[in-house]
């Protein structure tokens, strides 16, 4: 028996199959001791040749590797909102009007979802990385980043004279191309993170399984996901955003359109790590719905049952700057300030 994975009371356990080159998959045996929890704490992993898994219902993959496979990245994958302090020229407020304009980049060249998520991942692990960058060069640094999560993400990405245009003049080819191998070098080419919307789509893809359990009945439609996803792009913005595993905010955007068994169901996180999420997301969520909410667009040669998948952008600026006007903290007002002055 060996032990893969251990996180916040939920512990994974691998015992080999003595049948050698046999398929791998799993199921889910509860610790004695743990059985009166709601929550399922305890999870053992026992590799049976051929059994139907238990953990995640996957009909594609190995349930116990996936699982295990995305709760490994959430840790690889470092980041922190403390990026900044290492860029004195650099304010969070920047980086908010940066996504922002990578969002609106990704919906003119009809770019996936998943293709600005990982640039917001590769921005945020660069700088977190660096020290001392320009300010002058974050612009370069956000459309390099695009520029690489389109190549891993999309089938036909745009060329990288097009990323020099939509710039307006401000990052050349050669330019993007010599930072291009700036951020691979500093990234160790580690380009496939599991990002928050990876585990939306995880924990939508499980909710609205009938087999997972009999108390789920959510059956989503293309309208809730983008509901779910136009918080997170908005929340995204905000580096505060970055105290928490992609997992975790995830979960907790999902918390804000569920319940909190759904969630628990679908994540097997607990409460007291939800909650600090989940409570520094309120602001956000009234600023969502306070606002009109953003049509599902159609785009050319995308089928209508794909759209969802596209990055949209709306006025999430705004949007923000009405989130930190309903926090708590009397930095709010600085933070406001901040980004009006852009």
């Amino acid at each position: 028996m060996r032990s893969l994975w251990e996180q916040d009371g939920i512990s994974l356990e691998c015992t080999e199959s003595p049948i050698a080159g046999s398929r791998t998959s799993c199921q889910r045996v509860i610790s004695p001791q743990l059985r009166s929890v709601p929550m399922k704490t305890c999870v053992r992993i026992t590799v049976v040749p051929d059994a139907e898994s238990a953990i995640l219902p996957f009909s594609w993959s190995c349930s116990a590797e996936v699982w295990v496979n995305m709760l490994s990245k959430d840790q690889k994958y470092k980041h922190s909102k403390n990026l900044t302090e290492r860029h004195p020229t650099i304010q969070p407020e920047m980086r908010a009007v940066l996504l922002d304009w990578l969002m609106e980049v990704c919906e003119a060249y009809t770019l996936h979802r998943q293709t600005f998520y990982l640039a917001q991942d590769f921005v945020d692990r660069f700088l977190l990385a660096q020290e001392n960058m320009d300010q002058h060069r974050l612009q370069l640094t956000g459309i390099t980043a695009l520029f690489i999560a389109s190549k891993v993400e999309e089938i036909n990405p745009p060329k990288v004279s097009e990323f020099a245009y939509v710039s307006d003049g401000a990052c050349a080819e050669l330019e993007i191309l010599q930072m291009e191998l700036i951020m691979l070098k500093v990234l160790n080419w580690d380009l496939c993170p599991e990002t928050a919307l990876s585990w939306v789509q995880l924990y939508l893809q499980m909710a609205s399984q009938s087999d997972v359990t009999n108390l789920l009945e959510f059956q989503f439609a293309q309208e809730t996901y983008t509901m779910i996803t136009q918080l997170l792009d908005l929340c995204i913005l905000d580096v505060n955003s970055l105290d928490f595993t992609y997992g975790v905010l995830a979960a907790a955007a999902l918390y804000h359109f569920t319940s909190i068994d759904v969630v628990q169901q679908v994540s097997g996180l607990k409460w007291m790590s939800l909650e600090p999420c989940v409570n520094w997301m309120v602001p956000f969520v009234e600023s969502v719905a306070g606002n009109p909410r953003a049509p599902l667009m159609r785009f050319l040669k995308v089928p209508s049952e794909e759209r969802h998948n596209i990055q949209t952008h709306t006025d999430y600026l705004t949007l923000l700057v009405s989130g930190w006007r309903l926090e708590p903290e009397t930095t709010a007002g600085l933070k406001v300030t901040e980004l009006l002055r852009m």
